[in-house]
């Protein structure tokens, strides 16, 4: 689905691209800046958050196993009643 580039130095960046071919492959999915003093541990959190914001977590689950066209529409309808 994508790999990680950059290094988690001051200043550097963390990015998620995708490396499908003719899908964006430049433009980053999520990125964050690292902040000067910041630990591996809040920049990893920090770049989380913004996958799961940016919803490539959801989209990455939903597309590991094969979902039945019926299965789809019932899971929507829960959604939608739990609304």
């Amino acid at each position: 689905m994508a790999c990680l580039a950059g290094g988690l130095r001051q200043g550097s960046n963390l990015a998620v691209y995708r490396d499908l071919p003719g899908e964006g492959g430049d433009k980053p999915l999520a990125q964050i800046q690292v902040r000067q003093n910041e630990s591996i541990d809040s920049a990893l959190k920090r770049f989380k958050k913004a996958l799961e914001q940016s919803g490539i977590l959801q989209e990455y689950k939903r597309h590991t196993h094969y979902e039945k066209p019926s299965e789809r529409r019932r899971r929507q309808k829960l959604k939608r009643r739990k609304k």
